[in-house]
């Protein structure tokens, strides 16, 4: 009985719907930032921010298009958990500093890969990246130096992303849904990698 059961649920086609919508929760880890090229004295101090993880939260919007092909709106909000620590080159000296949260928003092509409850897709499309703004800090180094933040705007720009999911079927109108992202940015040369999981309705 089992494994009829089984076989039965992997071979079923999905339950179609034009439109769905996606809550989803991820961490991303993002790569360094900076080179130590980059240090000025008395302007940049510490160049460089280490590779570190932001916890993510966002919801997807998406439309089937035709056949297998869909078209996915999707925005996050991240933000770094903890802070992370900054290293002057010139000295060793270092500081605790708080990545800025960020959010990200882009459109995507996707293809589902087989048409069954269990389906993988991969997706391709850009988007936009905005670094949220923050207030003037001052703060001290571990060797007591006093330094100051000085206050940012929000900063934006595009990046090209790429994704390898699968969605799990559970029943008419629900799915579960596990992806990885890999974000690039072509004008700072960097790159992020998300791990998402979330629910679908339809």
């Amino acid at each position: 009985m089992i494994v009829p059961l089984i076989s039965s649920f992997l071979s079923a086609t999905e339950f179609r719907s034009t439109f769905s919508l996606s809550l989803k929760g991820g961490l991303t880890n993002i790569s360094e930032q900076g080179m130590n090229s980059d240090y000025a004295l008395g302007i940049n101090h510490f160049p460089v921010v280490p590779v570190h993880d932001d916890y993510s939260v966002g919801l997807a919007l998406t439309a089937k298009l035709a056949g297998n092909l869909r078209l996915e709106f999707d925005g996050n909000y991240s933000q770094a958990p903890k802070k992370v620590t900054l290293t002057d080159p010139s000295d060793h000296d270092e500081i605790e500093y708080k990545p800025l949260d960020f959010a990200d928003v882009s459109l995507s092509f996707m293809w589902d890969l087989t048409c069954k409850r269990l389906q993988p897709y991969i997706a391709a499309g850009g988007g936009m990246l905005l670094v949220m703004p923050s207030p003037e800090s001052e703060t001290r180094t571990k060797d007591g130096y006093a330094i100051i933040f000085e206050k940012t705007p929000m900063k934006t720009s595009f990046f090209a992303r790429s994704t390898l999911g699968l969605r799990i079927y559970i029943f008419e109108g629900l799915a579960f849904r596990i992806e990885g992202n890999y974000f690039y940015l072509p004008k700072e040369k960097n790159s992020m990698v998300r791990l998402a999981g979330g629910i679908q309705f339809f």
